[in-house]
């Protein structure tokens, strides 16, 4: 079919931003990794765990090639439905939300404290029970880091002073409340290091920045690029949201018109092709908080139609 060959064709041309790019994975060895995924397969089997009465915890999964622990959870509050629906207010409401989770419950502080070591970003997919519909927060490693911060303080305001009768009955650390073994009992202390950590975290979005840019400007030196009789590579950019693709299309063969009916099926195939080559140019994407988007503008009819992948669409394909 002729517009599965031109599909096909967009799909290798995105090739050309990522082949600038370097790799930056870590070490999938490493031990902070591997407590926190072992930690989040014991909590998993663990669940649901019910938070309070409107909130639940209904699965941990923890992805170590993307570094990224997911918490599916379920919701029945209608303020909450509501703030999330809010674009300008979704940041507030993830740091209120992760602060919390930390101060709710012991398990999740841990989950939460081996995030940070292990320098995993978190994602909370939120459930409403009424309406059905999902709402999903992503939380970089210092957001989870403050969101610890300020639980402690929350709790220290909270923990009234003990007096000198009580020292002798106060036991610390000793207790096995959940059967773990020692090892999993172990304290996971935030100490001075993590400020180093967290520069090191901001360096790294930095460079991935860079790598996305040069490979921008490296795609466009080659522009007006032919991909065939009919489709034409025009201009790549990157706007603060969104790593941009425009392409010109003379319509002899396949329209925009036909482009748009064949919609779903190019954005379905588009992010199925995400799990393969294009893996480090969408991971680029991520860590700079960009979504993509491919514009095609009919040289006939003047017709323009965008194909828009979210940066959560980019995370999903990802697992």
């Amino acid at each position: 079919m002729r517009l599965t060959q031109t599909l096909m064709m967009l799909l290798a041309m995105l090739l050309m931003v990522a082949c600038n790019g370097k790799k930056t994975s870590n070490d999938d060895g490493n031990e902070a990794r591997e407590k926190l995924a072992k930690y989040v397969k014991k909590m998993d089997s663990q669940c649901p765990l019910t938070i309070d009465e409107d909130l639940a915890l209904i699965s941990v999964e923890y992805d170590d090639e993307d570094n990224v622990v997911t918490l599916q959870m379920s919701f029945d509050d209608g303020e909450v439905a509501e703030a999330l629906s809010d674009d300008d207010v979704r940041n507030t409401v993830k740091g209120l939300l992760l602060t919390e989770l930390a101060k709710a419950d012991a398990k999740l502080k841990k989950l939460m404290q081996l995030t940070v070591k292990a320098k995993a970003s978190m994602v909370l997919s939120m459930k409403d029970k009424g309406s059905e519909e999902t709402f999903e927060l992503k939380a970089k490693t210092r957001d989870v880091k403050k969101a610890l911060a300020k639980a402690d303080e929350e709790t220290e305001e909270d923990i009234a002073p003990v007096v000198d009768e009580d020292i002798d009955s106060v036991v610390i650390g000793d207790g096995d409340m959940d059967g773990d073994d020692d090892e999993d009992e172990e304290e996971v202390i935030l100490d001075d290091d993590d400020e180093d950590e967290d520069e090191a975290e901001r360096i790294e979005e930095e460079n991935f920045e860079q790598q996305l840019r040069d490979g921008v400007n490296e795609a466009r030196r080659a522009l007006p690029t032919t991909l065939d009789s009919d489709m034409v590579l025009t201009d790549v950019q990157l706007s603060s949201r969104e790593l941009v693709y425009e392409f010109t299309c003379n319509e002899q063969d396949v329209t925009v018109a036909q482009l748009r009916m064949a919609g779903d099926l190019m954005k379905e195939t588009m992010l199925s092709s995400f799990n393969a080559s294009m893996r480090e140019l969408c991971n680029m994407c991520v860590k700079t908080n960009r979504g993509m988007a491919f514009k095609f503008v009919g040289q006939k009819s003047g017709d323009i139609f965008v194909v828009s992948l979210t940066t959560q669409d980019i995370i999903k394909s990802l697992r």
